[in-house]
């Protein structure tokens, strides 16, 4: 029995703690260590634990702590987020496209709202419900994504993007694809986050990939911020994806460098996880892509309630039909996310692919599914998995 205890950081074995929580588990702590920030090799993202601008800074704890300690720190291994949003640090994400350090900038006001969810799980769908629950209109002066600017994403300079959501008079709604746990939290702001079958994801994400021109991506990235730090984030992403379909989907589900593009499917299911803890909390609002395709206009009604926005009963009809894949598709010019930069699709109606769900049974085999639960047995807890994949996944096999 230890008499007395120090924690500590050491590089690259980094759990997140508050100071009391390392007092229970060492009731004779002498010693513990707090940083302003350290850098992760956890899954996910180049990830480097952000001091929240309100909240005080907390310690962390090396991994000689007991087991059973570091198992209570963590909801599955290689998360670095306290079980509670908003105490302790902030994790940054950070890809050669997207820094989620530009949310140190922005300011909340009460009522704003978050959509935080990972890449191709219907963000914009999102986006547009809070459109016209918020302006209960189908008409908007603007294309979608400067109302609803992606605020952690390197093509606009932040100052500008931070001027255009200060001038907004209208209740705010921000999209991003950051974690729960790299984003400040605040009671008075609702947090969105919808989930979608991750295989599906996979095909919708490599139909995008192949839309998008990245030479004017990378253009107006340099514009936006220049081009310090790029070619070293670069140089750590992964390849484009390449091959068969088959193996650009295999790529994503366990790719060679996980967590170094906006989507993967470890990112996308700790991305979803963030949320899974917290689901009960008051202003958090976990979804599912799947049900806002069975029943939206069901979906759109219990959104509205969540944010607390009334609608007229003969209103629902048309702001229902506005946000079908249909109609959205036959606007995408003004509403496909980024398209308000010329060159960034090769066609803005492509954005909107399929809009449906099973997509991925054209890439995958029945027989391929047992490796496929394995890898999302790793990355995310049982709970999680079975409300995401409806029905069921079958027994792990092998990988």
């Amino acid at each position: 029995m230890l008499s007395q205890a120090a924690v500590s950081v050491f590089p690259h074995e980094i759990y997140k703690a508050p100071r009391s929580w390392a007092e229970r588990a060492y009731p004779n702590l002498v010693y513990f260590n707090e940083v302003d920030w350290a850098i992760t090799s956890l899954p996910g993202r180049n990830r480097r634990c952000l001091p929240p601008r309100s909240a005080p800074r907390s310690g962390h704890c090396a991994s000689g702590a007991p087991r059973s300690f570091t198992a209570r720190l963590t909801a599955r291994s290689g998360c670095c987020h306290s079980p509670r949003m908003g105490l302790g640090e902030r994790v940054r994400y950070q890809t050669s496209f997207t820094d989620s350090a530009r949310w140190d900038g922005f300011v909340f006001r009460p009522g704003d709202i978050v959509i935080s969810t990972p890449a191709k799980c219907g963000t914009t769908w999102l986006q547009m419900i809070c459109a016209l629950e918020i302006f209960k209109s189908a008409a908007f002066d603007r294309p979608l994504d400067q109302i609803s600017p992606w605020l952690d994403v390197l093509l606009r300079p932040l100052t500008g993007v931070l001027a255009d959501l200060e001038a907004q008079a209208h209740r705010r709604f921000i999209k991003t694809h950051t974690p729960l746990d790299g984003l400040p939290f605040d009671d008075r702001v609702t947090y969105l986050c919808a989930s979608r079958d991750p295989r599906d994801v996979a095909v919708s994400l490599d139909s995008h990939t192949s839309n998008t021109d990245r030479a004017v991506s990378l253009a107006l990235r340099e514009d936006a911020v220049g081009a310090v730090v790029l070619d070293e984030l670069l140089a750590a992403a992964p390849s484009l994806p390449s091959g068969t379909a088959r193996e650009r989907f295999w790529s994503w589900v366990n790719p060679a460098a996980p967590g170094k593009t906006v989507s993967d499917l470890e990112i996308m299911l700790h991305h979803l996880d963030t949320f899974w803890q917290v689901r009960d909390q008051p202003n958090i609002v976990l979804l599912r892509y799947e049900d806002l395709l069975d029943d939206l206009e069901g979906q759109m009604r219990y959104i509205a309630a969540r944010l607390g926005i009334a609608i007229t009963v003969t209103a629902w009809p048309d702001l229902v039909q506005a946000a079908t894949f249909a109609v959205m598709k036959g606007r995408a010019g003004e509403i496909a996310p980024e398209a308000s930069h010329d060159g960034f699709y090769h066609d803005p109606r492509q954005f909107f692919h399929s809009g449906s769900t099973g997509q991925w049974r054209q890439v995958l085999s029945e027989e391929e599914l047992p490796r496929y639960a394995a890898r999302v047995a790793e990355c995310a807890p049982a709970d999680l998995a079975a409300w995401i994949h409806r029905p069921a996944l079958p027994a792990a096999g092998n990988l």
